[in-house]
């Protein structure tokens, strides 16, 4: 990002760097707008960039009493950019430029966060590591084919039922997708060559009933029969 010249805001990656990085600052101010945190430039010079990057470190106190500590990175934006997007006045001290910087990165999207966090618990993408670069690039790639494999078929089951079914079913993450709608128990009956002939649902899941009709017409065309295991 920085090679094609964006503009970037973002945090430091790494929680043993930002450690080191904060012990550099050389003063703090307190946040104004969050009780208990406070913002201080980081001193160290940056040279693990390919271009000039300024370091915001902030730091707030835990329930233990310990300091939790990040480090904000911004590149390709000035002080009167940042205080300008926040509404303050270009002649603000440096308290109120520090705190427009926190606050600008405070305002950031969380839907992508949240996207990453249902995956790590759902999808477990967290928990298959390869060592080889493309490996990993490969498994990365299926995590992202799986996760909006899950969406599209969550957006056509909610197309196929109850309007009031469809919207509990809108509230279903990754991870509930998985472990409640795609793991309902059942029967498989299969012909002599193999090929799948008929799926049994157990009713006693209310999940089981919402999957029954959308199935019925999503596996009608492969001539495979889907019911209740009424038996």
């Amino acid at each position: 990002l920085l090679t094609a010249g964006y503009a970037v805001v973002t945090k430091e990656y790494s929680a043993g760097r930002a450690s080191r990085l904060v012990q550099s600052v050389t003063q703090w101010v307190d946040d104004p707008d969050r009780p208990g945190r406070q913002l201080g430039w980081v001193q160290e010079e940056s040279l693990d960039y390919v271009r000039p990057v300024r370091r915001l470190a902030v730091r707030a106190k835990k329930s233990n009493g310990q300091w939790y500590t990040a480090v904000l990175l911004v590149a390709g934006l000035e002080h009167r950019d940042i205080l300008t997007l926040m509404g303050q006045p270009l002649g603000a001290d440096e308290a109120t430029i520090m705190g427009a910087y926190a606050h600008f990165y405070d305002q950031r999207g969380g839907g992508i966060e949240t996207s990453f966090g249902e995956d790590k618990g759902g999808l477990g993408i967290t928990k298959r590591n390869k060592k080889r670069f493309e490996a990993q690039r490969l498994l990365m790639l299926l995590g992202t084919l799986a996760h909006n494999l899950l969406i599209w078929s969550r957006r056509w089951l909610c197309r196929r039922i109850d309007p009031h079914q469809a919207l509990r079913l809108q509230q279903y993450g990754i991870k509930r997708l998985i472990r409640d709608l795609y793991h309902i128990s059942g029967k498989l009956s299969f012909e002599r060559n193999g090929r799948l002939r008929a799926i049994a649902l157990t009713p006693s899941s209310s999940l089981a009933k919402l999957m029954l009709v959308p199935l019925q017409k999503l596996l009608a065309l492969a001539h495979i029969a889907v019911s209740l295991d009424e038996t």
